[in-house]
């Protein structure tokens, strides 16, 4: 009688730890507030990833009228997309990580 007892606490604690284990691995907060130097010097987009054989893009990602940078690495099939941003007339591109959640993920070469 004890011996059932102690099985069905041990397969629900197990159940539920496991429950916990698998959600948890799901949950990514992207955070870039980090700042990173050289020299010295802080880095431009540190946190954007290295690419080596990429494949350059314009394309309207945002729909605001102006070229957004695509970029997709052959070499991991990546897909960085860099949002063109204005600043009192300076044109610069920043960093999006969720803009390449809006592409197909079978994305290849």
């Amino acid at each position: 009688m004890w011996l059932a007892k102690f099985l069905n606490n041990t397969i629900i604690i197990a159940v539920l730890f496991n429950v916990s284990f698998v959600n948890s691995q799901f949950q990514f907060n992207y955070n870039d507030s980090i700042n990173v130097k050289y020299l010295g010097v802080n880095m431009d987009m540190p946190w954007a990833g290295g690419l080596n054989f990429s494949q350059f893009s314009e394309i309207d990602v945002d729909f605001d009228g102006d070229m957004d940078l695509f970029v997709f690495d052959r070499s991991a099939n990546q897909i960085r997309v860099f949002v063109q941003e204005d600043l009192m007339g300076n044109k610069f591109y920043v960093f999006n990580p969720y803009a390449s959640d809006k592409f197909p993920s079978g994305l290849r070469y």
